[in-house]
């Protein structure tokens, strides 16, 4: 058994000792048959260079030797001339007849000379000629030496011994050389009868050979000779062709070759399917890679031209901004207290003091809007705008689908000019690098067919990224990550090349590049391909911003005038029976700074930072916070939500009853945080003092209480709220004085006590409660008249109704009631019940005062509303 074992592993290395034998073998056989190939090529070229040259040296001799003999024929003709003339006038002196014929003389010796010229040049042209002649007869022989070496290393190699025992036939079973310098094909059992079978094998590289001796351009030696009849002795053709120089020294310019280098892409490595180079498996591996491609671009274009690029701010989405701004922005639903200001104001005003807690979408399409749009008429300002940043995006996606196309053009020439056969050569160019030497015609037709639906998809995505890139999304960041996005779109095919086989990257990467026709040459440094691109890339890039960009950016400014535009500074609410009801948001025109230092937002911070109230001791000792803010302890959110829901009286009218007060003062005692809130209000108002107890309040003729609607709210006794004839005439719970002050026993027992008289004119101007209660209806009138109605209070008050009232005493009350019957008949007015403007000015009844004038002592006394002193009513 061990004998055995040995055996067979002595013969497993002697077998594949052979085969490394056979293999390297064959490898140095095949780099000889391939450099065989190629030199024949070469010879073959040779030969027909040979040719044309011969030819072109016997046509120049020709037409030098026709030029040479009508040259001698026309001298001859001049002498023969000359001799004639002189038989014929023997007689004649030789002076004359030289002095006659001087000019033929001359003209003779003229063209004897330029016949020796041109004699000169036609033989330097004979010899550059004979030169280039000889040194393509010494290349051939060189390469004759060297095709009979080849042939005699490969007729040494007639048989290899294989694996397995037997031979092989060199000639007969790999590359048969033809002479003629066609290309090789595989004549063995493996060979293919339409693919060319790929050999791993080393050509000689002819790249880096001198420059040809040739005229490439022209294809015959570079001559000195001029053309006749040019001014000047300057060729035409050296004019026209370019630079010329010696016949050794000339090359093929660089810039007029154009060549295509396959890319890492899908695309471009699919053009090698079915070839035997990538194998079958390889071969259904890059097709099904190719399809994928398709359908995922298909599905980015589907989805960017369908879905995504639609037009933006459309006539129905301008609509759907109106019903807002009418039905919620300028809502009295959606009023805030804190800042006086409605929804619109709110959002269009784009400040984190500003804070919007409802219509998050139109708040972001507002600062959307306000970011895109130019913010000034500068030019900083619109160079950093919207539609410059769009222009900008277009511009780098449009020159990347440009690129795209002209590499489709640029692979498109490339595969036309490779020359057709009957199948697809890819062959080993030189030390790991591989060239396409022919394309089959079906390859061909399959090649055009994958090209036409890149460029298909090109072109669907410049139109639907553009239009994408315009209409979906103004925010600038948006705009340059969808540019970002779009070009990961264009380049997926990159993507896809990643899961190509090694073996067909190795292939691709080492591909040289597919020769192009010579370019045309243009005019001053142009050619025809760059400018078309260029134009339509311009053209492009117009009529995208003249018929999406700029239409877009009108309708943004429509949508933001629709949002923001016009009187934002209001709200209004609907009643039962559809009437409106506006009002101004911001009445008294309270700035947001002002706002911000008042009490109840200092006490809203409180509440969400508890520790930050100061503590209050009591008498006893004991320490509690000095909360701002008013507690239903044990009760639960449903109070605090009903106190949310109340009006102006309701609210001072519940204070009164969470206290369990009847129209007395809520301020003062215990309650340090309610000392802290008048405090604070009054320290608002430029009023900084100290507030411990109502009494506090009493300064500067009651100013305090007069004055301050946080006055009689926390100090209704104190302010007068229950008595009928005190400086306060603003006695309405809307103005801070609770409705139960008018009810109670010292409200009507006071009211008994007034006589049933009434002061002069001159004595209430020397009144002080009638002076109070005229400042009191001068700002009273003048808040509460609406805005664009300032002209109907002049009718009614005159100049200013504090002095008309001062002057006409209680006859105001006559001249109110005229005035109103001229503005508004319709109009409940009454002073003498306390109603000057109906509901907006609400007072103490002038029947206080002006009993006799108000008609308490004719029957009036019980006229609803009316307050009568209790005198009149025995009188």
């Amino acid at each position: 058994g061990e004998i055995t074992t040995s055996r067979s592993s002595a013969s497993e290395e002697l077998q594949r000792d052979s085969l490394k034998l056979c293999l390297s073998r064959l490898q140095s056989m095949s780099r000889h048959l391939l450099a065989l190939d190629a030199t024949c090529a070469k010879l073959s070229d040779l030969d027909a260079l040979e040719v044309k040259v011969q030819q072109l040296v016997d046509d120049r001799v020709a037409k030098a030797s026709l030029s040479m003999e009508s040259r001698f024929a026309k001298l001859e003709r001049d002498v023969g001339h000359i001799g004639h003339m002189a038989e014929a006038r023997p007689n004649a002196p030789a002076s004359e007849v030289c002095t006659k014929d001087a000019g033929l003389a001359e003209h003779a010796h003229a063209d004897a000379k330029e016949a020796r010229r041109v004699a000169e040049v036609l033989v330097h042209k004979l010899e550059s000629m004979e030169a280039v002649v000889a040194a393509i007869r010494r290349d051939r022989r060189a390469l004759t030496t060297r095709l009979e070496a080849l042939e005699q290393t490969v007729a040494s190699l007639p048989s290899v011994e294989v694996w397995g025992g037997g031979k092989t036939n060199v000639r007969e079973d790999f590359v048969q050389i033809q002479i003629t310098g066609a290309p090789a094909k595989a004549s063995g059992p493996g060979a293919s009868s339409k693919e060319t079978a790929f050999v791993s094998t080393q050509m000689p590289d002819f790249s880096k050979q001198q420059c040809e001796p040739i005229d490439k351009k022209l294809h015959r030696p570079v001559s000195h000779e001029t053309s006749e009849g040019t001014p000047g002795g300057k060729d035409k053709s050296s004019e026209e062709d370019g630079p010329r120089g010696d016949v050794h020294e000339q090359c093929v310019w660089p810039s007029e070759l154009r060549t295509y280098l396959l890319e890492e892409s899908i695309w471009d490595v699919s053009l090698l399917i079915g070839h035997r180079s990538l194998g079958a498996g390889g071969s259904i591996h890059i097709f099904i890679l190719l399809l994928l491609n398709c359908l995922t671009q298909g599905v980015f274009v589907y989805i960017t031209f369908e879905l995504l690029a639609s037009d933006s701010f459309t006539e129905g989405d301008l609509d759907g901004l109106r019903a807002w701004r009418r039905n919620v922005g300028q809502n009295s639903k959606y009023y805030d207290k804190l800042t006086f200001s409605s929804l619109t104001e709110r959002i269009c005003a784009q400040s984190p003091a500003y804070p919007v807690e409802l219509s998050d979408a139109k708040n972001s399409l507002v600062e959307s809007m306000q970011d895109y749009l130019p913010r000034g008429n500068s030019w900083g300002d619109n160079m950093s705008s919207g539609p410059m940043l769009t222009t900008v995006a277009l511009v780098c996606w449009c020159l990347t689908v440009v690129n795209e196309a002209f590499n489709v053009w640029r692979c498109t020439r490339s595969l036309i000019a490779l020359p057709l056969r009957g199948h697809t050569v890819v062959s080993q160019s030189g030390k790991d690098t591989y060239s396409v030497e022919f394309i089959s015609f079906g390859r061909l037709l399959f090649c055009s067919g994958v090209l036409l639906v890149r460029g298909f998809v090109c072109v669907m995505l410049w139109n639907s990224g553009c239009s994408f890139l315009i209409n979906y999304s103004i925010v600038p960041g948006d705009l340059i990550l969808n540019a970002v996005a779009l070009e990961v779109i264009l380049n997926v095919d990159q993507a896809f090349y990643t899961l190509v086989p090694g073996r067909t990257k190795n292939l691709l990467q080492n591909m040289d590049p597919l020769p192009a026709p010579k370019r045309t040459r243009g005019r001053c440094g142009l050619d025809l391909a760059s400018c078309m691109l260029t134009a339509i890339f311009f053209a492009v890039m117009a009529w995208k911003i003249q018929t999406q960009l700029q239409p877009l950016v009108i309708r943004i400014r429509e949508a933001q005038d629709i949002m923001c535009g016009g009187k934002s500074d209001f709200i209004y609410s609907l009643d039962a029976n559809y009437l409106v009801h506006v009002s101004p948001s911001n009445r008294n025109h309270t700035s947001l700074e002002f706002v911000n230092s008042f009490p109840h937002v200092i006490a809203i911070e409180e509440a969400i930072h508890p520790e930050t109230v100061p503590l209050d001791v009591t008498p006893a000792g004991a320490q509690f916070p000095a909360r701002m803010y008013m507690s239903f302890f044990g009760q639960g959110v449903d109070p605090v939500i009903k106190v949310g829901s109340y009006n102006q009286a309701e609210s001072t009218d519940g204070l009164q009853a969470m206290s369990s007060l009847d129209c007395q003062d809520v301020l003062g005692g215990n309650s340090m945080g309610i000392r802290r809130f008048a405090t604070l209000y009054f320290a608002a108002y430029n009023f900084p003092m100290e507030v411990n107890t109502c009494s506090d309040l009493v300064f500067e003729n009651s100013t305090g209480c007069t004055t301050f609607l946080a006055g009689r709210l926390l100090c209704p006794a104190t302010c007068g709220c229950d008595l009928p004839a005190s400086l306060n005439f603003l006695a309405d719970p809307t103005d801070g004085c609770p409705s139960s002050c008018s009810k109670t026993d010292k409200y009507r027992n006071a009211l008994q006590a007034l006589p049933c008289s009434e002061k002069s004119p001159a004595a209430l101007r020397q009144d002080s409660v009638w002076q109070a209660w005229a400042l009191q209806i001068k700002v009273k009138s003048k808040l509460s008249t609406p805005e664009g109605y300032e002209d109907v209070l002049k009718v009614l008050c005159g100049k200013d109704c504090e002095q008309t009232m001062l002057n006409l005493g209680c006859g105001f009350v006559q001249h109110w009631n005229k005035a109103m019957k001229q503005v508004w008949p319709n109009k409940m007015q009454d002073p003498c019940i306390g109603r000057f403007l109906d509901d907006l000015v609400v007072t103490k009844p002038l029947s206080i005062l002006c009993p006799i004038t108000c008609g308490c002592n004719a029957g009036n006394f019980s006229k609803e509303g009316m307050q009568c002193p209790g005198q009149c009513a025995t009188r």
